[in-house]
């Protein structure tokens, strides 16, 4: 059975202009404050296979209006639209038309019918602002664009989406319309080009692919996603997302596995066989099968053990050096305690020992520049044949994460200036 994998769907199928998750969260908080300033800015689309992050994206985005605007953030109240900062969420692939474009209403003294528009539209509209004298502020979602179950739903969306107005009333000028589209781009949803060309010349459209594996990582390690899944990532960066027959794993899956996953290890013990079923679950019995005989070799190396001895893991490979690196600065993060020992390991991986004398060279190097791939030259030199360069970037990227760049650059030039080992070992503590 053939595979479709992430690479072939990180290209837009028209063009469309690409933007990573935090491209895509900046984009949708201009474009608000474009709209609190008065200044029309057409609605936007954000296109993408499905599980990519979208919504997650429109979630944290509207957080982070909610604060700058000093408001409670509401999930789909809009009751709470002149108080909170409201995201309204429809998914118009399970709405029925009176919850989009309203539904009849019988006058019976003049013997006719008027549209009721949805009370939740009602909430985000001027009309609301005008009666209560309050100003309105939040983010209408409509997900699943294309994929209406019936045309009244499909005219009523036009028309909010190009002029922000259906049936008598018209949206605050503190809400703005986001649409978004599974689309996938070999067919197998609905494509972008089955939207009528007028709709598609009024609004704004943009990509989102699939996060790679480092956009990823750092994503999920502080959201309890299990350490072996990352590390089975590491590995099979493709397979972040893939489909295959009816299977699609996606970075939405992946998380969900990596959360059930440690929660069940923390519950119940580890289980090879059952974190296998966790993964079938999500993404596939294929996946699963290389998950499981990845375990065989992974889950024989405690970490707390490595964090102990980091020699025990010297003869394994870089990728899960890497990933055994990434799972003990989440673990150093949530228990700064254990930073001294993952500090070691770090070394230990790029240099064969802990030994800090080998860093000198790497404090010369800051000396004349900080340009980082000067730097990366140095510890690849620095260190042992066993280190590669994508292993120095990526220990030297956990030794940042940990201390910050600044601390970490300072504790550099302290050893070089003063060819201290002492002094350096304190400054990677944070003494420095």
């Amino acid at each position: 059975m053939s595979m479709t994998t992430y690479k072939e769907v990180l290209s837009p199928p028209n063009g469309e202009l690409v933007v990573n998750h935090a491209q895509l969260k900046d984009l949708i908080v201009r474009l608000y404050e474009m709209l609190d300033e008065g200044i029309y800015t057409n609605s936007l689309m954000v296109i993408g296979p499905t599980g990519v992050g979208k919504s997650q994206v429109i979630i944290e985005a509207s957080k982070e209006l909610a604060e700058r605007y000093g408001r409670e953030f509401v999930y789909g109240d809009t009751s709470k639209s002149n108080e909170a900062f409201v995201l309204d969420i429809q998914h118009l692939s399970r709405v029925t038309p009176d919850q989009i474009a309203g539904a009849p209403w019988p006058i019976p003294d003049k013997k006719i019918l008027v549209k009721c528009i949805p009370e939740h539209l009602w909430y985000f509209s001027k009309n609301y602002e005008r009666e209560t004298g309050e100003e309105v502020r939040g983010v209408l979602f409509l997900d699943e664009f294309g994929q209406a179950l019936d045309e009244n739903i499909y005219n009523a969306i036009q028309q909010l989406l190009i002029d922000r107005k259906l049936e008598g009333i018209e949206l605050a000028d503190g809400v703005l319309v986001v649409c978004a589209s599974n689309m996938w781009c070999a067919g197998n949803y609905t494509d972008v080009t089955d939207i009528q060309d007028n709709i598609l010349a009024r609004i704004k459209r943009v990509y989102l692919p699939p996060a790679d594996i480092e956009e990823w990582r750092y994503y999920a390690m502080p959201r309890g996603v299990h350490w072996t899944i990352i590390a089975f990532l590491e590995l099979n960066p493709d397979l972040i997302w893939c489909k295959s027959g009816n299977w699609i794993a996606t970075p939405r899956g992946w998380e969900s596995a990596g959360k059930e996953i440690t929660f069940y290890e923390e519950n119940y013990g580890l289980d090879e066989r059952e974190f296998a079923n966790i993964v079938a679950m999500h993404c596939g019995t294929a996946i699963a099968k290389n998950y499981e005989q990845f375990l065989k070799v992974a889950v024989h190396l405690s970490l707390d053990e490595v964090l102990e001895n980091p020699g025990l893991a010297l003869d394994q490979n870089q990728d899960i050096k890497i990933s055994i690196a990434y799972n003990a600065c989440a673990v150093a993060k949530r228990d700064p305690s254990k930073l001294p020992q993952v500090l070691k390991l770090v070394l230990t991986f790029l240099y064969g020992t802990d030994d800090v004398s080998r860093w000198l060279l790497v404090a010369d190097t800051l000396e004349k520049t900080s340009e980082k791939k000067a730097v990366m030259n140095a510890i690849c030199k620095a260190s042992t044949k066993k280190a590669s360069a994508d292993l120095a970037v990526a220990m030297i990227n956990i030794l940042q994460d940990l201390l910050g760049k600044e601390k970490l650059k300072k504790s550099i030039d302290a050893l070089g200036k003063l060819r201290n080992p002492l002094l350096y070992v304190r400054a990677l503590g944070g003494k420095i």
